[in-house]
């Protein structure tokens, strides 16, 4: 699971393109390994919000195709933790967190849904358009640190406990906001798609 503009190409990717860990953007030093394939996306659509639907979701999904490379789990043995199954709607006040791939290891509160749509700027190879976002929320960083940056889109948000996940996160507001979509929404869209918890998980137990 992540976001169209991070796997699907901005709907430019090639069905059953090669998923790999690390992005060949971030290979330098580790050899990239093949763990999925893409084989669904939601489409971004771009056009003034009088005359085009605005969008929702900011989603994408792979098949796993090396499933010993893979886990449920997020981060680091001694930081992270599994990702839950359970699923539960975002709320005003809500603590939460998240890894993400820049930030790494990130706390935060939720703020607010939208009540306008708001425009952000896409670009991939063969897509460069504004598109036009509704009913996201905005997680506000602890400490006046940011809750995600450039590179961070695609994280699972969770909440502080970890019992729940709650929404993917998309994009980053001033830095210091993520700007997430509710996750049942994302698996909706999705054909129905579920959180897979509990799988190759580190012994956390030393």
């Amino acid at each position: 699971l992540s976001n169209n503009h991070v796997r699907g190409g901005c709907n430019h990717a090639e069905k059953n393109a090669i998923i790999t860990v690390p992005a060949h953007m971030d290979s330098r030093r580790v050899a990239s390994l093949e763990v999925g394939k893409l084989s669904s996306l939601v489409p971004l659509e771009s056009g003034n919000p009088d005359f085009v639907e605005a969008c929702e979701v900011d989603a994408a999904l792979g098949v796993v195709t090396y499933p010993d490379r893979v886990t449920s789990w997020q981060g680091t043995v001694s930081e992270g933790y599994d990702s839950p199954a359970q699923v539960m709607p975002l709320a005003p006040n809500m603590r939460v967190k998240k890894i993400g791939r820049t930030t790494g290891l990130t706390y935060g509160v939720v703020e607010a849904q939208t009540t306008d749509c708001t425009k952000l700027t896409y670009k991939a190879e063969g897509f460069i358009a504004p598109v036009y976002f509704k009913d996201f929320w905005y997680v506000l960083g602890d400490n006046g640190r940011p809750f995600a940056i450039e590179g961070d889109s695609g994280s699972l948000v969770v909440t502080e406990d970890g019992s729940a996940t709650v929404g993917l996160l998309f994009a980053a507001d001033n830095a210091r906001y993520g700007c997430i979509i509710p996750i049942q929404t994302v698996l909706d869209r999705l054909g129905g798609a579920q959180i897979v918890t509990r799988y190759r998980i580190p012994n956390t137990s030393g």
